[in-house]
């Protein structure tokens, strides 16, 4: 699948494998969980389609940077992000 391989490449590691189904949403984006090797810890791979979102993908992104480096703020911790495809991990 060419979100997970981008979000491996944009994570910095090996291949990634898809757990379970994706999740349910809209058709602006395509979320996954995703695992790293056997036994490893999960990531959230969330894909854009420009064309149906926006700027979402953009405002995401910097949200989540800005927010995951604030001690005691509830998001999630920013891993990574690719222009093409727009992705966040």
């Amino acid at each position: 699948m060419e979100t997970l391989e981008a979000a491996a490449t944009a994570l910095r590691r090996g291949p990634l494998t898809s757990v379970g189904d994706p999740f349910p949403g809209s058709d602006r984006t395509l979320v996954v969980r995703a695992r790293v090797g056997p036994g490893s810890d999960t990531v959230v791979v969330k894909r854009y389609f420009p064309e149906r979102s926006g700027e979402a993908w953009v405002r995401e992104a910097a949200a989540l940077a800005a927010l995951s480096t604030r001690p005691g703020m509830p998001a999630p911790r920013l891993l990574a992000e690719a222009a093409e495809p727009q992705l966040v991990v």
